[in-house]
């Protein structure tokens, strides 16, 4: 009888592990099917979320309620809840009008055929105040390093 006992609660063990790693597959796999279908349906409102600093949280959304979570590295700011999506499209506009510092790449992923270049060109050829880091003008002390 104990090794009875002894085989049920391993087998019980096995399944519960296996359970829980299928559970995990599929959450995975509906977490990209959710972003591939948002992307789908908004995709240029997506990518402007995404240079404002902000993205779409799965989670906490639902219809006539959109959170954005920040992603932690443009800015530090707290979560931001809309109604709908043209809500969303108004406050990206509102943004490239205030002038801030997300401003250019929230402008850049909305409308990029306003740009001849992209931001990682134009740093690349040192127009205006965009240098890269390993951007060093001509006849300067920094060229002999």
């Amino acid at each position: 009888m104990k090794e009875m006992k002894a085989s049920m609660d391993v087998i019980r063990k096995t399944a519960g592990e296996m359970i829980d790693q299928l559970t995990e597959k599929l959450e995975i796999i509906l977490e990209e099917k959710q972003k591939t279908e948002l992307h789908e349906k908004y995709g240029i409102l997506v990518d402007a979320l995404e240079a404002a600093g902000y993205r779409y949280d799965y989670r906490e959304s639902e219809p006539g309620h959109i959170v954005l979570a920040p992603d932690g590295t443009h800015e530090i700011a707290g979560y931001l809840q809309f109604e709908s999506w043209g809500d969303i499209k108004d406050w990206l506009e509102d943004t490239i009008a205030e002038g801030t510092d997300v401003s250019e790449r929230v402008d850049r992923a909305m409308y990029p055929f306003k740009y001849d270049y992209t931001l990682e060109e134009e740093m690349f050829r040192g127009n205006g105040d965009r240098y890269a880091i390993y951007h060093v003008d001509e006849d300067t002390p920094g060229k002999q390093h």
